[in-house]
């Protein structure tokens, strides 16, 4: 999904610009300082036109790459939402209410957050890569192997440390990941809570507890894991200047060497701040390989039901409305796979609350593949529309009977709905049951 990404491929090839027209400067300025010390006024502004020249070329880089990552992130955000949805596609099993709640704040909170994560860290990652690189090598022509060599030496204990920190890093990031969709998945019974329930009553405290706790548990992981991931990217700073000072107290200073080093001190400044990121690239990778892989499995973790299991045969009843036959459900699931002659007609099912009526119209669905099912909880239209609960379920109704299908699985299409609405679309019904066949599930 990423690396086969077109976005992709641009961003990496405008990193390389950018890193290595930087470079390209960086070397122009320290060749500029080593003229000054030695006199030679004119090659340095020469020297000094290369250098504003590259970096020019690099800063623009630097800003297409941040306008092309932006559309890299967007792109891998609607493919991640298609991919989830035809893995879901016609899975009765988990089409549940809690499982669309929990997928419903999964794509619009953590899915984006963790992409926009693993989009920035792989551009940065090789962008701040390529800058160590180029900065190093320019470092090697002009101060020396020695010196290029120690510094480069600091930058593998981030790696060991990291490999060492590798199991609790991965259990900071599925931690995050687990509270935040905590938290998420609760916002909707905390807004019921505060703008249904009384200001004094106990309900509403133990919500507020509730909310906060969740959140602290999140923000916990969070601020653990940043603090761990600065004590990695410190360390190798640290070593790195102590390194350069006792090397420059020790070398033997000459007038182009000494220009070169005041030239590239601005550019050292900014070496460490890419050691810096370089060593949290690497606690990074782990903590988001983790959440990314999370991200694909996701559908595996979404709650399977036993639709067969939750069938109670014994305590359900099915009636055809036309000659008021009534039917086993292994007689109704026979009619509706097999006999394709009967498709029309109005069947209803009643029983008892837990009785599998729900499930036995989603075991249904599983198998019919022109067939479309209508809960108390679907919504087919996507335009938002300012109405009570009973107008709202009209519309769906609405929606649903003018599609074109050849089964109709109706649950509790009467719920919200006033008598007047409910003998309306009972005649609706009637009459889409002449060219199509209507299983309905009512109490």
């Amino acid at each position: 999904m990423i690396l086969k990404n077109k976005y992709f491929h641009i961003s990496v090839f405008l990193v390389l610009v950018q890193q290595l027209t930087l470079g390209a400067s960086t070397f122009f300025l320290a060749k500029a300082g080593a003229e000054i010390a030695e006199g030679n006024t004119l090659n340095s502004i020469y020297l000094l036109t290369y250098f504003f020249v590259f970096a020019l070329v690099s800063y623009i880089a630097s800003s297409l790459t941040a306008i092309n990552t932006t559309i890299f992130t967007n792109c891998l955000w609607k493919k991640y939402i298609l991919m989830i949805f035809d893995q879901v596609k016609n899975k009765q099993n988990i089409n549940l209410k809690k499982n669309k709640q929990n997928t419903t704040a999964w794509l619009i909170g953590e899915a984006p957050q963790t992409l926009r994560e693993v989009a920035g860290y792989m551009i940065g990652t090789i962008s701040v890569y390529l800058s160590v690189i180029t900065f190093l090598t320019v470092f090697y022509f002009t101060i020396g192997a020695e010196l290029t060599a120690l510094i480069s030496a600091s930058l593998l204990l981030s790696i060991i440390f990291v490999s060492i920190l590798r199991r609790k890093i991965e259990d900071y990031a599925s931690s995050s990941q687990t509270t935040r969709l905590m938290v998420n998945t609760f916002i909707p019974s905390f807004w019921d809570a505060q703008l249904n329930v009384s200001a004094k009553s106990k309900l509403l405290t133990k919500s507020k507890i509730e909310f906060e706790n969740l959140i602290s548990n999140n923000f916990r992981m969070v601020e653990r894991y940043t603090i761990l991931e600065q004590f990695l990217a410190t360390l190798p700073i640290i070593i790195s200047v102590i390194i350069l000072i006792s090397a420059i107290n020790n070398m033997k200073i000459t007038p182009e060497l000494s220009g070169m080093l005041l030239a590239l001190l601005p550019r050292t400044l900014q070496f460490f701040g890419s050691v810096h990121s370089i060593s949290i690239a690497n606690s990074k990778f782990i903590y988001l390989r983790s959440k990314y892989k999370r991200l694909l499995e996701y559908v595996g973790e979404l709650y399977n039901l036993n639709l067969k299991g939750a069938i109670n045969n014994n305590k359900i009843l099915i009636q055809r409305l036309n000659d008021n036959k009534m039917f086993s459900v292994d007689e109704l699931l026979d009619i509706v796979l097999n006999d394709t002659n009967t498709h029309k007609g109005r069947i209803l099912i009643e029983g008892e609350n837990g009785a599998g009526k729900s499930a036995l119209l989603h075991l249904i669905k599983e198998f019919c593949t022109n067939s479309i099912l209508m809960t108390p909880d679907t919504k087919f239209s996507y335009e938002y529309y300012e109405g009570s609960t009973g107008q709202n379920q009209q519309k769906e109704i609405e929606t649903v009977i003018q599609s074109d299908h050849d089964l109709f699985l109706m649950d509790e299409w009467d719920s919200n709905l006033d008598k007047n609405a409910q003998t309306r679309y009972d005649k609706l019904l009637d009459e889409l049951s002449s060219r199509a066949l209507v299983l309905e599930v009512r109490h």
